[in-house]
C-alpha cells in the first residue's frame, strides 16, 4: 500500500471567510475511548483561530423520535459523555443522529437527510472515522454539495457474527465518496480501502502527559495495594477485539511460583462484568484488579511494569503507543499493526502461539526491565515517537495546514 497527500479526486482548496474552518467529525459518540482520546489530543494543539472541530454522534433512535415529535433539537435528548463539556468549551459544536440499528435504517437516512440539508453551509470539511456507515452519511453529505470528504480508517477488523457481516458491507464503498483517504495503519487501510493510496495519519499522543512518574507510581500502587508486587496490565475498551479472555489465561499461566504477580486492568465495555465472571471462574478474584475506566490511564501506566495486549484486530491502539511514551514494555498480538512499535520496548507474538508461549514471553519481558530504568526509557520512547510525528501537537500543526488547504503538508 502506498501513501498520498494527493485527493482521491478533485476538491476546492478549504477556506472559509468568516472565521475558523469548521471539521465536523463524524464518530459513535464522545466518550472516553481510543478514535475519540486522539482527536480530542488533536483539537487541544490545533490552532483554534484558524480550525475548530465540531461532532456528529449516534444516539439513541427512541430520544431521536422523542425529540422529532417534539419538534426539538435531538441532542437535547441525547446523554452527555465524557468529552462534551470540553469540546464547547473549545468552541466545538455536537450534532446528533440516532443509532443505525436493523429496524432504523428509514430513520436514519432521513436524519442525515434533514441535517446535512440544514447545515451544510457550516461545514467545510467532514472527516468520517466511523466506517461502518461511511457510504450512507458520505453519499448524502456529498449530495448537498460538501466538499472536502475524508474518509478516516482507525481499525482493520469489524467484529463477527452478522453485525460484523453488515459493517464490512456498509463500509466497502465508502471510499468513493471521499476526496481523501486517511488510515491509522496499513493493516487499517487494506481493511477498509484495499490498496487504495491513502495518507497516514498516526495515532498520536500527548507525550509529555504519558512520561512516566514515580509519584504515580506510588500512589496508584498504594492505593490498590500493589507495594512490592509485579504487575502486569492492560488499558482498553472491554470488548471483543481486546481478548480479555486471551489475556486472563495467560496470567493463569504465568502465576506458578510468581507469588508476587498481580494483574491491573483498566477500562470499561459491553464485556467488563463477563470477564470479572472469568476471572472468578478461574480463581484470579484476588490476582485481578477492575480498576474501572479512569479519565487519567497515564498514572496507570505508571503503576505497571509490563503491558499485555492480545488484540484480534487493531487499527493502531493508542494505548500502547502510550505506553511507549511511558516506557513501559509491552507484548502485543501481531495482529496489532507493526506501526504501533516506535522504539524496542514493543514485541510481537502470534495469538496461535498460545497461552503458555505468551506466558514465558511476558515473563522474560518482566525480568528484562526493570522499574530503575524507567525515566530513561520513557525518555527515550517520548523522543522516538515525536522524530516519527506521533506527537499530537506536531501533528495537529500539520493538519492545521491540511485543513485550510494545503494538501502537500504531508510529502
Amino acid at each position: 500500500m502506498s501513501t498520498t497527500t494527493e485527493p482521491v479526486k478533485g476538491t476546492k482548496p478549504v477556506s472559509s471567510n468568516d472565521g475558523p474552518v469548521r471539521v465536523l467529525n463524524v464518530l459513535g459518540g464522545t466518550d472516553l475511548g481510543g478514535a475519540e482520546s486522539r482527536i480530542m489530543d488533536l483539537f487541544r494543539h490545533l490552532d483554534r483561530d484558524r480550525v475548530v472541530f465540531d461532532f456528529l454522534v449516534h444516539m439513541d433512535p427512541a430520544g431521536y423520535m422523542r425529540a422529532s415529535a417534539e419538534r426539538e433539537p435531538p441532542e437535547g435528548y441525547r446523554k452527555r459523555q465524557h468529552f462534551d463539556d470540553e469540546i464547547e468549551r473549545l468552541g466545538g459544536r455536537i450534532y446528533a443522529v440516532p443509532r443505525l440499528t436493523r429496524s432504523t435504517y428509514l430513520l436514519y437516512v432521513k436524519a442525515l437527510e434533514d441535517f446535512f440539508r440544514k447545515n451544510k453551509d457550516h461545514i467545510d470539511v467532514l472527516e468520517g472515522h466511523m466506517t461502518s456507515t461511511a457510504s450512507i452519511y458520505m453519499k448524502i453529505a456529498r449530495k448537498y454539495g460538501i466538499s472536502p470528504i475524508i474518509c478516516h480508517a482507525r481499525s482493520a477488523g469489524t467484529g463477527s457474527g452478522f453485525k460484523g457481516f453488515v459493517k464490512r458491507c456498509f463500509r466497502k464503498g465508502a471510499y468513493r465518496y471521499a476526496d481523501h483517504l486517511f488510515t491509522c495503519s496499513e493493516k487499517a487501510g487494506l481493511a477498509v480501502f484495499g490498496n487504495r493510496e491513502t495518507v497516514f495519519i498516526p495515532n498520536a499522543i500527548e507525550t509529555r502527559r504519558f512520561a512516566f512518574s514515580p509519584e504515580d507510581r506510588a500512589e496508584i500502587r498504594r492505593e490498590y495495594g500493589l507495594e512490592n508486587k509485579r504487575v502486569a496490565g492492560h488499558i482498553g475498551r472491554f470488548s471483543y477485539p481486546k481478548n480479555h479472555s486471551f489475556l486472563l489465561r495467560v496470567f493463569d499461566e504465568m502465576l506458578p511460583g510468581n507469588d508476587d504477580l498481580m494483574l491491573l486492568l483498566v477500562g470499561n465495555g459491553e464485556l467488563y462484568n463477563e470477564v470479572r465472571d472469568e476471572a472468578a471462574s478461574l480463581g484470579l478474584g484476588n490476582r485481578v484488579i477492575f480498576a474501572g475506566e479512569r479519565s487519567d490511564p497515564e498514572r496507570f501506566y505508571s503503576a505497571m511494569d509490563l503491558m499485555i495486549f492480545p488484540s484480534r484486530y487493531e487499527g493502531m491502539p493508542g494505548s500502547v503507543v502510550e505506553a511507549q511514551a511511558n516506557g513501559l514494555p509491552c507484548l502485543m498480538s501481531d495482529a496489532v499493526s507493526q506501526e504501533t512499535a516506535q522504539c524496542d520496548l514493543v514485541s510481537f507474538l502470534p495469538l496461535d502461539d498460545g497461552e503458555k508461549a505468551w506466558s514465558e514471553s511476558a515473563l522474560r519481558l518482566l525480568n528484562r526491565y526493570g522499574a530503575e530504568n524507567r525515566e530513561k526509557l520513557s525518555e527515550a520512547g517520548i523522543k522516538a515517537l515525536t522524530d516519527s510525528c506521533y506527537d499530537a501537537e506536531a501533528l495537529a500543526r500539520k493538519l492545521t495546514e491540511f485543513y485550510t488547504g494545503r494538501t502537500d503538508v504531508f510529502n
